[in-house]
This record gives structure tokens, sequence and C-alpha cells, in this order.
């Protein structure tokens, strides 16, 4: 299989999942799919060529390495207009029950 076929599998797998994929799992997911072992550096060479495609300007995402794997995420362009959609749920807070504890910890300090 070619790099031109295999470019959109290594897309929908990072973009179905949740959290960051190494390349290893691209790998042997693809492998299983594919009932044929697929090589590392084939798949790395469609991870180049998917970033630089996302790389461009009218793309409001692009492909990044975090957590020690691929994943889609927002472009910092985009950052205010997202945060509208999602709100006060990703700003992190401490429950009750935490800020006792600190209030504990820094009054025995």
């Amino acid at each position: 299989m070619d790099i031109e076929q295999l470019m959109p599998h290594v897309e929908a797998l990072i973009f179905a999942s949740e959290r960051p994929v190494t390349l290893m799992e691209i790998t042997e997911l693809l492998s299983k799919s594919f009932e044929e072992i697929m090589e590392g550096e084939r798949v790395a060479t469609c991870i180049d060529a998917i970033r630089e495609k996302y790389s461009a300007e009218y793309y409001p995402f692009q492909l990044m390495e975090t957590g020690g794997g691929y994943q889609f995420l927002t472009k910092k362009a985009f950052h205010k207009t997202v945060l509208q959609l999602n709100g006060d749920k990703h700003i992190k807070k401490l429950s009750s029950a935490a800020m006792e504890t600190l209030a504990i910890i820094s009054y025995k300090q």
C-alpha cells in the first residue's frame, strides 16, 4: 500500500482517538487492519505528510506531537473562539474538600 492510500487511515486513527496515539500503536493497528506488516518508517512518513498538510493557514487545527503520541489540536489563533464553546468546564477548580485540605496543611505549617 502506498503512502497516499495509507494517509487517510493514519488520519482517521489520530482523529478518532481520545488521547495521543503513539507511532507504535498506529503501526500495530494498521498492521491488524490490513493484515500485513506495516513499517514504522512508512507510518512516520505519513505522519510528516499529514503534519505538512494541516500546517496550511486555512485549517483551524494541526497535528501535534504531545504526551508521547500524536493528536489533532486547535491552533492558538482559534483558542478564544473554542473557549466560547467549551466555557468554563476546562478551567480546573479545586473542590471544597481539596480547599479544606489545603487550608489545614497551610495552617499547620
